[in-house]
């Protein structure tokens, strides 16, 4: 499954984003700091993250 990883800040076009991955059946993970967890194996990735 495909799975979109959001930076931690929280922000209308994050919102945005992950409204329509869910809607897409999309997973989605938010984190919690800037680094992605190394337990965590995703396949299928996008990332969004702001500048």
């Amino acid at each position: 499954m495909s799975t979109l990883i959001l930076s931690p800040r929280y922000s209308e076009d994050s919102r945005v984003m992950r409204a329509a991955a869910i809607s897409a059946g999309w997973n989605v993970l938010r984190l919690s700091g800037w680094r992605v967890p190394e337990d965590d194996v995703i396949e299928t990735v996008a990332f969004y993250g702001e500048p």
